[in-house]
């Protein structure tokens, strides 16, 4: 996670989500755990606004990666 990219977090967060859920519906990371931790460690280096922006293209290019 040291030095990460806002791209690497977001790829990183879509992949997460990509997973089968668990028994919780929750997606687990194997760095941050919990999926929305992913988020949280994101904002804390670059902010709410870039974060969100980020995150959302990086689930729109993966539903049109999948489409």
């Amino acid at each position: 996670m040291k030095n990460w990219t806002l791209e690497q977090f977001a790829e990183h967060y879509v992949e997460t989500l990509a997973k089968p859920a668990n028994a919780w519906g929750q997606h687990l990371s194997d760095i941050f755990g919990q999926s929305h931790y992913i988020m949280i460690a994101a904002t804390k280096v670059f902010g709410r606004d870039a974060v969100q922006e980020a995150f959302a293209k990086a689930i729109q290019k993966n539903g049109e990666e999948n489409a």
